[in-house]
């Protein structure tokens, strides 16, 4: 019996040796507080192991003496440690110094029996093997030292149900366990005590509570918490989860899973069935197939799209256990995916096609299908005006009317896009073409916002698919070309392309890229055209621009000037003008030539393009010409917009000499605010005034009474255009002094000029 009982301490003993080991290198917080309760037992486990091995009076006694102050320092460091497992404050606090005080103190009380005897002697005992066992026998403050022990005991249960109280439910479980641990080693102590059993083995009630306190502080996960958050975590779950067993029938569904399979509060039998119902996979609860796949389930009559998975369990023998469902909603992920895929092809004011998209599904339409098409986009015309002057929400508006308007007169199987700004695009079958309905689109009245009929003209350009392997960006040029023969004609809605255009587009493009060269090579010249009295005699000229093209030749001004008044090159050949203008003047000047002027034109796009004070009086510096030997021609639509600054501009210039002519005045849009605002010094009067009209007797008399109010005003005029001889006449009758049009002289170059007025 003792060499058993002498066995199975040894076992505990080195088993919390190891667990001692373990805690202190754990890196959980408890580990520190648990690795010093688990050496304080093996203080009384070893008193106790030479207690049953030894032979003589004084060893039993060293054995007693290790056990009793071992089982002070074990309940001092168990209740260290329920402290802390409880999460109650105990270092460094003054109940910690108490129990330390009387814990030292019952200490050197137990030592002391080797002075005084009243604790405890040994009292020789005879085994039923004949052998001998020095059991203790207990004297007065022996009782005082387990009294002492209980009551630290009973504190350390009352903590514990103090913690039970204040804790939730969920989380009492792991409280209760240490509770009953130690309810059961107190009772297997006492049966100890009170047993009156030879050998004492209540350490081995200690040890196995130490080695489950240990499992417990580091390894033990509480199973009812796990098991109630996992229920609380699937009831709250918007996933819904289905749990079956090996026969296929449903063991648990949590609210979402009833909620969206529409189970509602029936029998869990019904689950199954539902789930295959809405799911329509076969294979579904099938054992063995662990499968996924995405299921459109209407819920509260609303469709909802649903990605579910299945499982399959098994045990360690590859057995069938089991399976479980789940189902997450994935309606706005599928949305968004769906807005964002829409967002990338379609425009998001209209719901038409984007550009980008158009071309992508022409090319699938034209790759399938080889039947002849056209592709037709419009332009609204002055609609950045509509937007300045309704604002964006009727110019939105508008748009939307607009692309409405296009898919009703188009066929269904046409492809519509909003290709950016008030620009839309149509690709269509050639036998659906209509033009008298397209023109009808082009005349539509549009009522905006405010209950406005608004008569928005729009422009249609339609190219002929011909070639189906040419990129659509290509055809979308072409008939765009087509838009730009009828950009300016009110009365013209609809429009083809043509060669032409392309021919005249390529040209743009080759004469805008040849301009630098032809300036450097001498091919952009100045032309005079005299300005003169009524009887001939030189009073100015002004310089006009020609290109002697080195392939084409002399080329007229109507075949680049418009095409760079456009593009904003014209400030290019503007400034390039003045300064041949200024060396000219330079040259005459050097010769004696001194009361000659030269007018120069200044286009719109020179105020964007070009700083006309600081050029100007730049080039008259650089040539020592008066500046007021050079006029500056401005159109009356110049000054249109911004009128403010381009003012300020004109007044500088004015106020350093230079002469400012108002040129083509009657010929587009002049007002009596031109002539009272304006800081003019010369009117130049356009004779295509007089032509152009059909009520010539009115022009004549409109065109007099200009010329007399020129002189009330004390500015001289310059009528240009005078090609007949009964022109001039007419216009010295009324007043005019000088004159400028083929009647006299052609625009003719820079040295036949010189040669017929200066003989030079």
């Amino acid at each position: 019996m003792r060499n058993a009982s002498t066995l199975l301490l040894l076992f505990f003993a080195g088993v919390l040796t190891f667990c001692a080991i373990r805690a202190f290198f754990s890196k959980q917080a408890i580990a520190k507080k648990l690795c010093y309760f688990l050496v304080a037992l093996l203080f009384p486990l070893c008193g106790n192991i030479i207690v049953i091995v030894s032979r003589s009076s004084v060893l039993s006694s060293a054995g007693y003496y290790l056990y009793l102050v071992g089982t002070d320092l074990v309940f001092y460091t168990l209740f260290a440690f329920i402290m802390d497992y409880c999460s109650f404050s105990f270092s460094k606090t003054l109940l910690q110094k108490i129990l330390l005080a009387l814990t030292l103190i019952d200490i050197v009380l137990v030592f002391s029996n080797l002075i005084f005897g009243f604790v405890f002697s040994t009292q020789e005992i005879f085994l039923p093997d004949d052998s001998v066992y020095y059991a203790i026998s207990s004297r007065f403050y022996h009782y005082v030292h387990l009294i002492f022990n209980y009551l630290f005991f009973t504190l350390m249960l009352s903590v514990l149900v103090i913690k039970l109280v204040i804790t939730p439910k969920i989380y009492i479980e792991r409280f209760i366990i240490l509770l009953i641990f130690m309810l059961l080693t107190a009772a297997f102590e006492s049966y100890y005590i009170f047993a009156n059993i030879p050998i004492d083995l209540a350490m081995v009630g200690y040890a196995v509570c130490g080695l489950l306190i240990y499992i417990l502080a580091l390894y033990y996960r509480p199973i009812f918490l796990s098991h109630l958050l996992t229920l609380k975590i699937l009831a709250i779950s918007q996933d819904a989860y289905f749990f079956y067993d090996r026969n296929g029938k449903c063991i648990f569904a949590n609210k979402s899973a009833k909620r969206i399979f529409g189970t509602g509060d029936q029998s869990l039998a019904s689950c199954s069935d539902r789930v295959k119902e809405f799911i329509q996979d076969k294979h579904i609860l099938a054992r063995g197939n662990s499968l996924c796949g995405k299921v459109k389930v209407l819920v509260e009559e609303q469709e909802m799209t649903f990605r579910y998975e299945y499982y399959c369990f098994y045990d360690k023998k590859e057995r069938f256990v089991g399976s479980f469902l789940k189902a997450t909603d994935i309606s706005a992920e599928e949305n968004e995916i769906k807005n964002r895929l829409f967002a990338s092809t379609h425009d998001p004011l209209t719901g038409l096609y984007n550009k980008d998209y158009f071309i992508e599904k022409v090319k699938e339409r034209i790759k399938v299908d080889k039947r002849k098409y056209f592709l037709m986009v419009s332009d609204i015309k002055d609609f950045k005006l509509i937007n300045n002057i309704y604002g964006n929400a009727d110019g939105n508006l508008l748009l939307k009317q607009v692309a409405d308007a296009l898919t009703t007169y188009s066929d269904r199987t046409s492809i519509f896009c909003r290709l950016g700004n008030d620009k839309f695009a149509v690709f269509a079958l050639r036998e659906k073409f209509s033009e008298e309905k397209f023109v009808t689109l082009g005349r539509k009245v549009f009522k905006l916002e405010r209950d406005l009929q608004y008569p928005v003209i729009v422009h249609l350009g339609v190219y002929f698919v011909e070639d189906t392997s040419m990129p659509i960006s290509f055809m979308l040029d072409r008939a765009f070309m087509a838009i730009s023969k009828i950009k300016s004609d009110y009365s013209v809605k609809l429009a083809y392309y043509d060669e032409k255009l392309h021919e005249e587009k390529i040209w743009e493009q080759t004469i805008a890229g040849q301009l630098s060269s032809a300036i450097e090579n001498g091919e952009i010249v100045p032309f005079l055209q005299p300005q003169v009295d009524c009887n001939g005699k030189l009073k100015g000229a002004e310089v006009l621009v020609r290109w002697i093209h080195h392939e084409k030749g002399l080329l007229p001004p109507i075949s680049f000037i418009p095409i760079f008044e456009k593009n904003g090159l014209i400030s290019t050949i503007d400034v390039f003008m003045w300064e041949e203008a200024c060396r000219i003047l330079a040259k005459w000047n050097a010769l004696g030539i001194k009361d000659i002027s030269i007018s120069v034109n200044i286009s719109p796009k020179d105020f964007y393009f070009v700083d006309l004070y600081e050029t100007f009086t730049r080039l008259v510096k650089k040539y020592g010409i008066e500046t007021s030997s050079l006029h500056l021609e401005i159109t009356e639509t110049l000054v249109m917009t911004d009128l403010e600054n381009r003012l300020k501009t004109i007044n500088a210039l004015r106020n350093e000499g230079f002469v400012i002519e108002i040129d083509d005045f009657g010929s587009g849009y002049s007002s009596l605010n031109m002539l009272k605002d304006l800081p003019l010094d010369v009117i130049k009067i356009d004779m295509a005034f007089l032509n152009k009209s059909q009520e010539k007797e009115k022009a004549r008399i409109i065109l007099e009474e200009i010329i007399n109010l020129a002189h009330k005003l004390s500015l001289p005029t310059i009528t240009e255009g005078v090609e007949l001889k009964e022109q001039l006449d007419m216009l010295v009758n009324f007043g005019g002094a000088i004159f400028q049009g083929y009647y006299f002289s052609k625009p003719i170059p820079l040295s036949d000029f010189e040669k017929k007025y200066f003989s030079l």
